[in-house]
């Protein structure tokens, strides 16, 4: 179950990135649904989907060279929304495919014009091959199935 100490990383990562857009998110995540969704195959539990967001961002962030090649806001971009939809509802639903829903709402709602390696990522992270392969994808895809690995439950009854 996502923690409190949870809410408050994400948003200091979002806060003290300096970046305008992902300040902004920060300021409306907490009236979203963000920080009580649950994934749909694995961290189904309330909170999961900030849990997972957390975790596949530390696992971009970790790795250095994709840090050098992309920076720090993009891979932020891409580990804390890829899954962004699970938290958001509204004519996006209508749009096949969640990578795709997610690229949108960053886009349509958020007003964020996406590096295309990191649109690109966050729309195909689901697919096992992607036709415009791009390094952010393969790590993207590669550390979604990381950190859903560690958390796979079907789902916790917290009595909620």
């Amino acid at each position: 179950m996502i923690t409190e100490n949870t809410q408050q990383i994400i948003l200091n990562i979002l806060q003290t990135s300096g970046n305008q857009k992902l300040m902004q998110i920060a300021a409306v995540l907490p009236q979203s649904t963000f920080f009580t969704a649950r994934c749909h195959s694995h961290h189904r539990y309330r909170g999961g989907l900030a849990d997972h967001a957390l975790g596949v961002t530390r696992e971009l962030l970790s790795n250095n060279d994709l840090e050098q090649r992309y920076g720090r806001d993009n891979l932020i971009f891409a580990g804390m929304f890829h899954d962004l939809y699970k938290a958001w509802f509204g004519p996006w639903q209508c749009i096949h495919g969640h990578g795709r829903r997610s690229v949108k709402i960053l886009g349509d709602y958020f007003h964020v014009h996406l590096h295309d390696d990191v649109y690109d990522a966050i729309r195909n992270h689901m697919h096992h091959s992607n036709p415009r392969y791009n390094p952010l994808w393969a790590a993207l895809h590669r550390a979604d199935h990381v950190d859903a690995a560690r958390n796979p439950q079907k789902s916790i009854n917290f009595g909620i």
